[in-house]
């Protein structure tokens, strides 16, 4: 496969942040004009920031966000896993991301643009940083809603796209999850045939439960990309298969329930819920429980969706109207 993230993902830069290197791209409008905001996308458990430049070209041209910020976690595309002071590997939290989020953001603000930074992450006033569209899909939905409730001074808009974080996704109890989970035996079984049996289902299933149906056809160029560079992933990254089984192990996937509670009844920032109602990896069904804790948010219902419409080109215009503050 070769070439590393930057085939898929040019204009990657990398940051020495407290776990490791956070590697990320930014993208601009013509100018940077005041008074737009930027976008900070988080990408889910199986994919890195390749998966956002389609939505960040549509986000752009939409003149309502002067920059796109995409990153990758910590183990995954060109970011390092995560690791403490004295080498060992960091236990996978909603902590560990909004940590590395914050560490990118300020990095971003501070940073002049020839070497990176983002204008519309600077403050405008001392002492009073400036606030981005936060957007994540799945389990970056997780992450964008622990740092919304943690910093809501820097959340101009919190956008949730088949979030999880309060009830677990279906595969979570499958009989192969619940081998992983068994401590010790369930590494030793995910070391020796994870990595075989994640390229066998690139290989077979074809992304079929992400999309809900099979999207070589109609967009060739487009699975092209998202098979080759998960391939790559899941092939060559270096320290990927451990990174993935704690994402899987020591991350609580319907744990935030205080954390909406607080969005809900104590932060004032709009919420915008993207769900499609044919979602083959966190139902539609789940949306129910986020608008009953977040009342004010509202929800985008993509009628006959998946779970990643912001890579079909159908629907790209029904995400872009959740993201943009004009939905409101």
């Amino acid at each position: 496969m070769g070439g590393g993230p930057e085939a898929w993902a040019p204009g990657l830069r990398r940051v020495r942040t407290a776990k490791g290197e956070t590697a990320y791209w930014c993208a601009r409008a013509a100018g940077e004009g005041a008074g737009r905001p930027a976008c900070v996308l988080v990408h889910g458990l199986g994919w890195w920031s390749f998966i956002w430049r389609r939505l960040a070209d549509a986000l752009l041209a939409s003149g309502e966000v002067s920059a796109v910020v995409a990153f990758d976690r910590y183990g995954r595309g060109g970011s390092d896993p995560a690791r403490e002071d004295g080498g060992a590997l960091s236990r996978h939290t909603p902590d560990l991301f909004v940590g590395q989020l914050l560490e990118l953001v300020e990095h971003l603000a501070a940073a002049p643009e020839s070497e990176g930074g983002c204008r519309a992450l600077r403050p405008e006033t001392s002492g009073c940083p400036a606030r981005f569209i936060l957007a994540g899909t799945s389990m970056g939905g997780l992450i964008a809603t622990a740092f919304a409730a943690a910093h809501p001074e820097r959340v101009a808009r919190l956008v949730l796209m088949a979030p999880v974080g309060l009830r677990h996704p279906p595969e979570y109890f499958s009989l192969p999850a619940r081998l992983i989970r068994v401590p010790v035996v369930g590494w030793g079984l995910f070391s020796i045939v994870g990595r075989a049996v994640q390229l066998a289902s690139i290989r077979d299933d074809r992304f079929k439960v992400d999309f809900g149906k099979d999207v070589e056809a109609e967009d060739p160029e487009m699975f092209k990309t998202v098979t080759d560079a998960t391939t790559w992933q899941v092939a060559e990254k270096e320290g990927y298969l451990q990174d993935f089984f704690q994402d899987v192990t020591e991350l609580d996937m319907g744990g935030l329930r205080a954390e909406a509670d607080r969005i809900g009844a104590q932060h004032s920032y709009p919420v915008a819920i993207l769900w499609g109602t044919d979602d083959g990896r966190v139902p539609f069904k789940y949306a129910e429980a986020w608008t009953a804790r977040i009342p004010r948010a509202k929800l985008f219902v993509v009628e006959g969706g998946s779970h990643a419409d912001y890579l079909l080109k159908e629907r790209l215009g029904e995400v872009v109207k959740a993201v943009l503050p004009a939905a409101d």
